[in-house]
């Protein structure tokens, strides 16, 4: 199994979970996942994570970069489904920059068959998020401890 992880797991997993002073055998795992070639993201996520100077974007600058897909013509043909529908295009918040990875977080895991991991939960009415536009798509998305269960992590 492949995974693509979005801008929230690795937040979630950095700041609130499993911080790498606390836990460092999680993030151990993940990267021999990343080092395997079994957890990708697209280029977007690492550009949100290196808008904060932390911990976090220290260790993502280490990983290989194979691990960051850049956004090709399949990805983008996604994302340009996702911004022409009225209801899916409310995925990104325009006004306050906010959520711009997540259409790329989709259109690379339906791209090449990815599952796809997300620490956020589905959108209300009228404010979709990631779980809501991949149940949309068929698209298998897990939280990070889901993927941890997979891959029958002990920590």
């Amino acid at each position: 199994m492949t995974y693509c992880l979005d801008t929230s797991s690795f937040i979630h997993a950095a700041v609130r979970a499993y911080p790498f002073k606390n836990v460092p055998s999680f993030w151990v795992k993940l990267r021999e996942l990343i080092d395997e070639g079994r957890v990708v993201c697209p280029r977007a996520v690492i550009k949100e994570i290196e808008q904060k100077d932390d911990e976090l974007h220290a260790w993502i600058k280490k990983c290989p970069n194979e691990m960051v897909i850049e956004h090709d013509a399949g990805i983008q043909a996604i994302v340009a489904e996702i911004m022409a529908d009225v209801h899916m295009s409310k995925l990104v918040n325009v006004e306050k920059d906010r959520s711009t990875a997540d259409p790329f977080v989709i259109g690379l895991a339906r791209s090449r068959g990815l599952i796809l991991v997300t620490q956020e939960d589905r959108g209300k009415g009228k404010a979709p998020k990631i779980p809501n536009i991949a149940d949309t798509m068929n698209l298998q998305h897990i939280k990070l401890v889901e993927l941890m269960v997979r891959e029958d992590w002990v920590l």
